[in-house]
């Protein structure tokens, strides 16, 4: 009888045991399906904020009187001369301004001109030119006689001292490109259209040698991106006709990054009499009375966001990344 009653408690312990046992199993892969479940909904509840890029694509509705998007799929900021757009954002402590979303990264180039520069490791980038007695310092596009970007002096000064001067976080922010470098022939360039420029820029028309793309950081202005800012009425246009107003980017004379293709050295500039004219890419003179500036341009790595700011020139954009 006492063997029959052990037996019948051990019995009871081993179910009590299994049960207990179960219990805690039931219990710990509960629980770790609630945490799971719990971990996918956090996660699913993070607000993911939207880059730069998507920030101004999203403003083309709402803000159509200064957004468009042009022919080949880009945002453009447009306006004219009088009737700047709100897309200034602040970079290294500047002003600067937003072209737009091309290819689809944020484009900007700086407000103010770069001061004249006069040696960079020993290389004269600016020299003095006179034109009927009124003489100006001016940056020269390649002090080696030709109109290859690709190791032209002002490309390695934007590369080199100037990109290393710009305030870090700022710097951080610089998404290293792929830039073009065609360009049209002297017997074309005063026809050609924005659209054609954008074109002409990314095809393989160099002069013979040339390189006709290059990866860098900072650049210059397109012709295209000048002719685009005008807006769509523009856009049939030949660039060189426009009129004093017509774009917002017509404040200063510039260099732009757009060689000759049939001419070892010419360059495309534009003029304080507003229009796309020839320069020697050495010496810097001009088809008119002017002196070019350099107004350095770069992309937004794809992690930037705008976290601030109307894009007016007392309220900017402000970055972050």
């Amino acid at each position: 009888m006492r063997r029959h009653r052990s037996r019948r408690r051990n019995k009871q312990r081993k179910i009590i045991i299994i049960s207990v046992c179960s219990i805690l199993l039931f219990m710990t892969v509960g629980y770790a399906a609630m945490q799971t479940n719990l971990n996918i909904k956090a996660k699913g509840n993070v607000i993911s904020k939207p880059t730069a890029a998507e920030t101004i694509t999203e403003m083309v509705t709402t803000n159509s009187n200064e957004l468009y998007i042009d022919d080949k799929g880009n945002v453009r900021y447009y306006g004219t001369y009088s009737s700047q757009p709100n897309n200034y954002v602040t970079f290294n402590n500047e002003l600067w301004r937003i072209i737009g979303v091309i290819d689809g990264k944020v484009k900007v180039v700086k407000n103010n001109y770069l001061p004249t520069v006069l040696t960079d490791n020993g290389i004269t980038l600016a020299t003095e030119i006179c034109y009927m007695t009124i003489c100006s310092n001016f940056m020269q596009w390649n002090v080696k006689g030709n109109n290859n970007w690709s190791d032209s002096t002002l490309k390695a000064y934007l590369n080199g001292t100037y990109y290393n001067s710009i305030e870090i976080n700022s710097r951080n922010m610089i998404s290293e490109e792929t830039y073009f470098l065609g360009g049209p022939t002297l017997s074309t360039y005063k026809t050609l259209t924005s659209s054609e420029y954008y074109d002409i820029e990314r095809s393989s028309n160099v002069y013979s040698g040339n390189t006709t793309s290059i990866v860098q950081n900072i650049g210059l202005l397109y012709v295209s991106d000048y002719g685009y800012a005008a807006g769509k009425e523009c856009s049939n246009v030949a660039v060189r006709e426009f009129l004093s107003d017509d774009s917002y980017l017509d404040a200063g004379a510039k260099l732009f990054m757009t060689p000759l293709s049939d001419s070892s050295d010419g360059i495309l500039c534009h003029i304080y009499t507003l229009e796309t004219d020839v320069a020697n890419s050495t010496n810097g003179s001009w088809l008119k009375d002017a002196s070019p500036n350099v107004y350095p341009t770069f992309y937004l790595k794809s992690e930037v966001e705008i976290v601030s700011g109307t894009g007016a020139q007392d309220d900017p954009f402000f970055l972050e990344m």
